[in-house]
């Protein structure tokens, strides 16, 4: 039998103390019960660094875990803090951009942290408008309509418009 350890261990981060556009990169080992903090059980991500570092793990908030739900353990993700953001309701929270590793379709390891462009820029948008679970209904959706590439991007913008969401330069074409 083999071992392996699952969730927890490691220092856990402050995201208030964490830079804008910082990057926690690596193994998905699952969220987690932290303490309670304010009369409400705080839940914490763990991950195991990719550059050998150890485990870390930090907060999650609901955009955190509604972007890792259904996420296996194991795979390799890519959570970008991009600060305090304002909601609808006005209500200040911190977000962040998630990627999860797709399997690595070219057989290459993971390339250096960089922000999607093309196609997962557009359903990066879509995810954070609309919560992973709809959006990723919504991006299956389009992908079975529209297996072409550029078709797909060209639908996929038109959701991002009739939702009002904006996504380029110009408001009937995709920059990309």
């Amino acid at each position: 039998m083999a071992w392996q350890k699952r969730g927890g261990g490691g220092p856990i981060l402050k995201w208030k103390d964490f830079p804008v556009d910082g990057v926690i990169e690596g193994k998905f080992l699952g969220v987690r019960n932290g303490r309670e903090f304010q009369g409400k059980m705080s839940r914490l991500i763990s991950i195991e660094k990719s550059d050998g570092s150890g485990t870390v793990s930090a907060p999650a908030n609901t955009v955190i875990e509604n972007n890792v739900a259904g996420v296996p353990v194991g795979a390799m993700i890519r959570i970008v803090h991009l600060g305090m953001t304002r909601g609808k309701a006005g209500v200040e929270y911190r977000n962040f951009d998630i990627f999860v590793d797709d399997g690595g379709a070219t057989g290459l390891p993971p390339g250096p942290s960089v922000p999607p462009t093309g196609v997962a820029a557009l359903e990066s948008k879509l995810v954070n408008a609309k919560g992973a679970q709809v959006a990723n209904l919504m991006i299956d959706a389009l992908k079975a309509k529209y297996p072409d590439a550029a078709a797909y991007q060209k639908a996929l913008g038109d959701v991002l418009k009739s939702n009002g969401i904006a996504y380029g330069p110009h408001d009937d074409e995709v920059p990309f």
